[in-house]
């Protein structure tokens, strides 16, 4: 399920550049923001808080962060891995 998140300076990446955007201070200052609130923004981007990704997701994200899913997600995105694997690792612990 999409949200709705305000994330203008984000938004201007295309999705072709989406993997591969260094990003500016505006839009570091967005995922900031979507850090805070958990919100996971898939290669698609597509916005799903953390709470509502099923298990399956989360651990395919968990795989593709550690180069064995089916895509390989950079080192940096969106505030960078140690953070995400924090974010998706509390949820499943949270889940147990």
């Amino acid at each position: 399920m999409e949200i709705e998140i305000k994330i203008p300076k984000l938004d201007e990446i295309s999705i072709k550049d989406w993997f591969t955007t260094k990003y500016n201070l505006e839009q570091q200052e967005e995922i900031d923001s979507i850090l805070d609130r958990k919100v996971w923004i898939t290669a698609q981007k597509v916005k799903i808080p953390v709470r509502e990704m099923s298990i399956k997701h989360i651990n395919n994200c968990i795989r593709c962060w550690n180069g064995k899913g089916r895509l390989h997600i950079p080192i940096g995105y969106l505030g960078g891995k140690t953070k995400w694997l924090k974010i998706f690792e509390d949820e499943l612990t949270k889940r147990q």
